[in-house]
């Protein structure tokens, strides 16, 4: 059977036409993006015979390795001789059979799994022992609406600790990905370079692999970061292993400490644990200066941090900004405070729980 194949070019749309002597058989394919398993059936059969009892068969091949990920067939769909434009409606209900993990939307209605696929369509008539009509092959790209997008440090930023904290916001929307993850990488800005330049050519300073959250601390075991220098970094989205997308660039800066400030080491930073949380014990203060880190998973806003004494009673209340993530914080430990007694520091969170520490001076 000799076919012909026609491609229309209509702004946003493509529609292949392919010829089977007796059928021609016209392909929409949406533009690429987000796409719903019911898009997949718009199309127009043209018949030139009488009439013809035929169904749809779908094969969803994935264009990574050439592996069927998804099949699926239409119910019997009546022929007669012309156009008929074909729904979503008039071949439901499809029977769908998955093939891939990926596809971790079963519903009918649901969106495709984000990624690069080829779809071959075979229209089958059961009037002369299942024959069929026609068939062709078309690409199909599923991409996310949004990439990822950096959140802090804000771009061009001064930030004050030298464990920043890295957030963004994952590529939209999320039920279109079965396992993202994200490469977190950054470069040093050499003078006069360009950041996209940096980032694409410089041996990085830190990077991270198949991260799941959209939070990270630069860790304290990590190379230090010098005031005098530039960084830039970007998130990179992947979805079962393959790149999906990838943010802007962004940069940012460590402020020179003051004179008379003191490099805390990250261990250093006693941490805020909740009361139904295993106690670290009492630390022991030596400087005069103490050290605490808290995590906070509300917005940014202002909290009391208050001191006891053994007797329970409140020795002094100081007001902190917290910051969605890690916080630090330093504590200059006065007179009001006398040695090798026990004492606490204490910050209520926005559930009511008590974020609590313990401390001594020697």
């Amino acid at each position: 059977m000799r076919k012909k194949i026609l491609l229309l070019m209509i702004p946003g749309l493509l529609m292949v036409l392919v010829s089977f002597g007796q059928l021609n058989l016209v392909l929409q394919v949406p533009p690429l993006g987000v796409m719903q398993k019911a898009q997949l059936w718009n199309m127009a059969l043209v018949y030139t015979g009488n009439s013809a009892t035929v169904s749809i068969q779908l094969t969803l091949v994935s264009a990574k390795d050439n592996q069927p990920v998804m099949t699926a067939r239409t119910r019997a769909v009546f022929l007669t001789k012309g156009t008929t434009v074909v729904t979503p409606r008039e071949v439901a209900p499809v029977r769908y059979d998955y093939l891939s993990p990926a596809f971790t939307d079963r519903d009918p209605n649901g969106f495709l799994p984000a990624g690069n696929y080829k779809a071959c369509y075979t229209v089958i008539t059961s009037d002369k022992g299942a024959a069929a009509l026609a068939e062709e092959c078309i690409p199909i790209e599923v991409q996310p609406l949004s990439p990822p997008q950096l959140v802090t440090p804000a771009d061009k930023d001064t930030i004050q600790t030298p464990y920043p904290q890295f957030s963004w916001i994952p590529p939209a929307p999320l039920n279109i990905f079965s396992n993202l993850n994200f490469d977190l990488i950054m470069v040093e800005v050499l003078p006069g370079q360009a950041t996209n330049e940096a980032i694409q050519q410089n041996i990085p300073v830190y990077t991270m692999s198949r991260y799941k959250d959209m939070v990270h601390l630069y860790p304290a075991s990590g190379r230090r970061l010098d005031t005098g220098r530039v960084y830039a970094w970007r998130i990179i989205a992947k979805n079962e292993g393959e790149f999906i997308d990838e943010s802007d660039v962004w940069t940012f800066r460590l402020a020179t400490p003051k004179k008379d400030s003191v490099v805390i080491p990250y261990d250093s930073y006693i941490p805020l644990r909740r009361s139904n949380e295993q106690a670290i014990g009492v630390r022991t203060i030596t400087n005069g200066l103490l050290a605490v880190r808290y995590y906070s998973y509300a917005k940014d806003h202002d909290t009391t941090v208050s001191f006891y004494g053994q007797d329970g009673q409140v020795i002094r209340s100081v007001t902190r900004k917290v910051l969605y993530g890690e916080n630090f914080w330093t504590f200059k430990i006065d007179g009001a405070f006398e040695k090798k007694k026990v004492y606490r520091v204490e910050v209520i969170d926005e559930r009511s729980y008590k974020n609590t520490a313990s401390f001594t001076i020697q």
